[in-house]
């Protein structure tokens, strides 16, 4: 049975590290993430360990809740347009890199602007 491990070694373990990275980032515990995906704290955590594959009908649902893409969900490169960055693009690139409670606060100045 090499392969599994190997599976578990090159793919599952690297994509475990990177999902813990991502919901601490929204600043969430994997018990709250796992609700919100309708599963126990123990299956999401066997996730980020690498000990269980996630589901593909999951990956949506906890792409959207990371607030990611499912490439970017899976660690697979963005796909780049051509020719330069706007300069809104480049501030929303700026903005996806801080704490969850300087997006929130962005969120809704934003959302408060474009309402009125």
């Amino acid at each position: 049975m090499p392969t599994k491990i190997n599976d578990r070694e090159s793919f599952l373990i690297p994509l475990g590290k990177h999902l813990a990275i991502l919901r601490k980032e929204q600043g969430l515990t994997q018990a709250e993430l796992a609700h919100s995906i309708n599963i126990s704290q123990q299956v999401y955590a066997s996730y980020e360990t690498g000990v269980k594959r996630i589901t593909v009908s999951r990956l949506p649902k906890l792409a959207a809740c990371l607030d990611v893409s499912v490439d970017e969900l899976l660690g697979l490169p963005m796909q780049k347009k051509r020719g330069p960055q706007s300069k809104l693009e480049k501030q929303i690139r700026e903005i996806e890199k801080l704490p969850s409670q300087k997006k929130k606060f962005i969120s809704e100045f934003l959302a408060t602007t474009l309402a009125s």
